[in-house]
């Protein structure tokens, strides 16, 4: 059973993206142009076990972006996380880590305000996709339910989407076009402590840390990545050997401070074909031409492409603090 057949248009727009592994598909050319890969080994771990400060990062910041349909029909009964296990939407191998838990987010997001996403535009590339979606904060699973993202059913962590701000005119996934910024139905409460965020250009080989939902799966945390290529000519555009699959897009990269660096774009392909058990495997590489590793894009890019852009929102992140998050430049101008 996948439900995600159940919004047609959100599933085309999806499929024919470079992040299209999460389609729930088996194929033995799974050459997905935009998924990931894993960088010598897997270091996605649950959000709960995560050491501070990502562990407080994830559950205040980071958004889960799923179907309402998906959402509608678990909590009416309808069906059970199990039907939305990554072995049944994705194929993937039955002994494959996280097999049996749900994938349920098509994308991942970060809390800029008590009401405003920040995410990839491919992820809600068509404006009627607005409908059809819901942002879940903290989608996350527990000790004790490992398989069910409990968070997803609790009425104070899912929002709907009132309207798209912003949606690049290009937005083609992992290009440095590929913004958007959505404006939630209704405010989360602020938390206590807001985040900083950084406009200075990530530099080569520092430690970097992803959050999101790699596959769709609840809320993981990546401390193993680093900053493997720079392009001197557009620093703001960055690759790094995060462990991120279709479902990370959008999601936060933090730098070793916990400051907010850039967002996930998209990468490398997701699976390899097991033609014996007739289903997928997560493909690990040692080594990768840096320039093809998981691209990212820089807060200092996207933020000045919002400014661009006329939204007010974003410029009031260059000087003014809110409870979200700490100015990128107290008292610059918005930078256009």
């Amino acid at each position: 059973m996948s439900l995600r057949r159940a919004v047609p248009s959100l599933v085309f727009v999806l499929a024919i993206a470079p992040l299209a592994c999460h389609d729930g598909r088996i194929s033995p050319n799974l050459d997905c142009a935009g998924a990931a890969v894993l960088y010598d080994s897997d270091d996605r771990s649950e959000a709960w076990m995560a050491a501070e400060p990502w562990r407080s990062w994830a559950a205040h910041f980071v958004i889960g972006v799923v179907e309402r349909a998906a959402l509608a029909a678990v909590a009416s009964g309808g069906a059970d996380w199990s039907d939305f296990s990554a072995e049944r939407e994705l194929g993937l191998c039955p002994d494959e880590r996280f097999a049996q838990q749900p994938s349920l987010a098509l994308c991942s997001g970060v809390l800029l305000g008590p009401d405003l996403v920040l995410t990839a535009a491919h992820c809600v590339r068509a404006p009627q996709a607005c409908d059809d979606l819901a942002f879940v904060l903290n989608l996350a699973n527990s000790p004790d339910a490992l398989d069910a993202p409990g968070n997803a059913l609790v009425a104070d962590n899912v929002r709907g989407c009132a309207r798209i701000e912003h949606l690049a005119a290009t937005a083609a996934a992992g290009t440095a076009s590929d913004v958007a910024l959505v404006r939630l139905a209704r405010p989360f409460a602020a938390p206590a402590v807001p985040f900083a965020i950084r406009v200075d250009a990530p530099q080569l080989g520092e430690s970097v840390v992803a959050l999101g939902h790699p596959s769709g799966l609840p809320l993981k945390v990546d401390v193993g990545g680093r900053i493997v290529w720079t392009d001197a000519k557009r620093p703001q555009y960055v690759t790094a050997t995060i462990d991120a699959f279709a479902g990370s897009s959008g999601g936060p990269v933090l730098d070793a401070q916990g400051a907010l660096l850039g967002l996930v774009l998209g990468g490398q392909p997701d699976f390899d074909y097991d033609a014996a058990r007739a289903c997928v495997r997560a493909r690990v590489t040692p080594q990768l031409d840096p320039a093809k590793a998981e691209r990212l894009l820089s807060m200092e890019r996207v933020l000045t492409d919002l400014c661009a852009a006329g939204s007010g929102d974003a410029c009031a992140l260059w000087s003014t603090a809110n409870a979200y998050a700490v100015p990128a430049a107290p008292g610059a101008a918005c930078p256009l």
